[in-house]
């Protein structure tokens, strides 16, 4: 942890956080899938509307989301997340509301699917799950969460479902900080509606920070891989010497790049993947040595085999041992057997993912 971070984490009984204010987040691109609502939801917040939290903490059989997803839904009926893959948003969304705009009380569980009282509401996989919507989230928890988000601190969010109330929220150990993507005790159980109604007392769920994606390059690879990249709710920074890049939305910072000493990204980390798509391979050794000296989630560059030998030996030459050479992907991307622009930018796109997912699901 940074030392400017070390006010976020204070004693406290209620989350384990201290009440510390954050700067305004952007709304995520409205073309990429929103994973991590908390932005989304602390914009709303901030704005004065009133807003529910909705979480899947159960499934019973199949789903197309795990447990742990979320959506946030506002009193207009905006919602941003997903818990199914279509089946049952709008429900959600007109629960939260009616939720929010009643003298309710501020907690609900809900079981859908398989077992469920709302009939007219199936799931074709024929499983039930079960949701928890809370409305108007506190302070003492609800702000230190989305502080995280800011401070891209690894955090876990434990709720008491049965009394209604936060058990605690606190940083995640960087050396352990690829939990799952939430989870319910026990944790791999799969619970019917019964024992949910009697037994989920807790529900606990991490959060990772938000992945971020520094890519350098010029081209058309560089071009279908922005493209694609943007369907994810990543935060991408392109570093180009190209006049225009397909880069022109909240998630995606564009940087000039006309000589390597102006590659100078802030806050490489494990939840950061840097790509080199450059043509010009001279520029790479010292991008890659500033890169190397710091602990990133994925280093992959563009080129052939012969390439990426070239590569490694010019490491050599300026003292970079094979350890760290051995970090770097290449050349970049998982073998599709991509051979157009389009298919070696998805092919790099994937890898990403999948780094991200491996590290995430396995705690690598």
């Amino acid at each position: 942890m940074k030392p400017e971070d070390s006010t976020l984490i204070q004693s406290s009984e209620a989350s384990g956080f201290s009440s510390t204010t954050v700067a305004t987040p952007v709304l995520p691109f409205t073309d990429a899938f929103v994973d991590d609502i908390r932005s989304t939801a602390w914009v709303w917040n901030q704005a004065g509307l009133g807003i529910a939290l909705i979480t899947l903490v159960n499934v019973e059989g199949s789903s197309p989301r795990p447990v742990g997803s979320q959506m946030v839904v506002n009193e207009r009926g905006e919602y941003a997340g997903l818990i199914s893959s279509g089946c049952v948003e709008s429900a959600l969304v007109h629960e939260a509301v009616s939720l929010l705009r009643s003298e309710a009380p501020e907690q609900r569980l809900i079981r859908y699917g398989r077992d469920s009282d709302y009939f007219d509401i199936q799931l074709p996989c024929g499983s039930g799950i079960d949701v928890l919507i809370l409305t108007r989230p506190e302070s003492n928890w609800f702000t230190p969460l989305c502080s995280a988000y800011q401070k891209r601190l690894p955090v876990e969010w434990s709720w008491n479902v049965s009394e209604a109330r936060l058990n605690h929220l606190h940083q995640v150990p960087l050396d352990n900080a690829n939990p799952g993507p939430g989870h319910s005790a026990p944790s791999s159980r799969q619970w019917s509606r019964l024992e949910v109604e009697q037994k989920l007392a807790n529900f606990s769920k991490s959060y990772r920070p938000r992945q971020r994606v520094v890519v350098v390059g010029q081209g058309a690879i560089f071009d279908y891989f922005l493209n694609l990249a943007r369907a994810f709710d990543w935060h991408l920074v392109a570093y180009s010497s190209q006049f225009t890049v397909p880069c022109e939305n909240a998630n995606c910072v564009f940087l000039p790049l006309n000589s390597p000493a102006q590659f100078a990204p802030d806050d490489l980390d494990p939840w950061t993947a840097v790509i080199l798509l450059s043509h010009d391979h001279d520029w790479e050794v010292p991008i890659l040595k500033q890169v190397l000296s710091r602990n990133v989630g994925l280093i992959s560059a563009l080129g052939s085999r012969k390439t990426h030998e070239t590569r490694r030996n010019l490491l050599r030459i300026e003292g970079i041992s094979d350890t760290d050479i051995a970090r770097i992907n290449g050349p970049a991307g998982l073998n599709i057997g991509g051979q157009t622009p389009p298919e070696i930018a998805l092919s790099i796109v994937a890898e990403v993912v999948s780094s991200a997912n491996m590290r995430y699901y396995s705690g690598i």
